[in-house]
């Protein structure tokens, strides 16, 4: 079903990528931002199937909008500037809802 060159054990890269998540260390912000980023991802996977769906001729099959998948995203993020507005006069930053310049994502296995 799939093939990466890069991965000798498909078993050994599933148990180090299941470790790096669990030692993972996240402040507030980042869990809520990480979940939100979690349910985009899961429903961009659930239209895939629905486009193969509609692809294959089932029977009512439908894609849902994009805008719906994105939804889970932006509701973090009003919410989100809602909280900093609440505090302290609006003085509280929005650097866990943006990634800084020198911030790149990078995989955590060696792959590029």
């Amino acid at each position: 079903f799939y093939q990466f060159e890069h991965v000798a054990s498909a078993k050994l890269f599933k148990d180090r990528y299941r470790q790096a998540l669990d030692e993972m260390v996240l402040g507030g912000g980042e869990v809520g931002r990480l979940v939100a980023e979690a349910n985009v991802a899961f429903a961009l996977n659930m239209r895939v199937f629905e486009e193969l769906d509609v692809k294959g001729g089932v029977v009512g099959a439908k894609v849902r909008h994009v805008g719906e998948a994105l939804a889970y995203y932006d509701r973090y993020i009003v919410e989100e500037r809602r909280k900093c507005s609440n505090e302290r006069g609006g003085i509280r930053s929005f650097s866990l809802l943006k990634r800084s310049a020198s911030e790149e994502a990078k995989c955590p296995f060696g792959f590029k």
